[in-house]
């Protein structure tokens, strides 16, 4: 996901103990759609605040964020970094 690896980059990346990636994919209902590859990612920006998911308790990645929804990531993000 491009907003960890900006997190990541900026230094804003919250780390993950062991296990705790699980932990925080759990609470989304359709976890097992989130691929392998992107599930560290994905739970680092949840744990950073920056992805919350859908209203329904599903994560939803295999949809396309909205503007609005991209917009409130990134918002998020640049709070995280203490940028706005």
């Amino acid at each position: 996901m491009l907003v960890a690896r900006a997190l990541r980059k900026a230094g804003a990346d919250p780390a993950l103990a062991a296990g705790e990636a699980a932990q925080l994919l759990s609470a989304f209902k359709d976890k097992a759609e989130i691929p392998g590859w992107a599930a560290g990612d994905v739970a680092s920006a949840v744990k950073a605040g920056v992805v919350k998911g859908m209203p329904d308790g599903a994560f939803a990645p295999l949809s396309q964020a909205s503007r609005a929804e991209a917009t409130v990531m990134l918002k998020r993000m640049l709070s995280n970094m203490n940028l706005v």
